[in-house]
């Protein structure tokens, strides 16, 4: 059976995790509304705030939050040509 100290240490945890969760919500709900895990803990490591990337992307995931992809942005097929070159090919 582990020791009481480490119970402590494990509620204790887990009260500063909420407290980052919180942080973390507040960074991801910026207008831009496109913070992923890189960006948070940028923002995090700017105000001070000492936590590992892997934290953060693991805290991220257990508040469903995710950032926005550039690539996601554009569907592919998405470009086209202009009508001059498409009567080009045609010939």
């Amino acid at each position: 059976m582990p020791p009481a100290s480490c119970k402590a240490g494990t509620v204790e945890r887990r009260g500063r995790e909420g407290e980052l969760t919180e942080k973390i919500r507040r960074i991801h709900a910026d207008p831009s509304g496109i913070y992923g895990s890189p960006r948070v803990h940028a923002v995090l490591h700017h105000e001070d705030v000492a936590v590992d990337r892997k934290r953060v992307e693991r805290l991220m995931r257990e508040a469903e939050l995710a950032g926005v992809s550039p690539a996601a942005k554009a569907s592919p097929g998405a470009t086209r040509r202009p009508p001059r070159m498409q009567a080009v090919v045609q010939s």
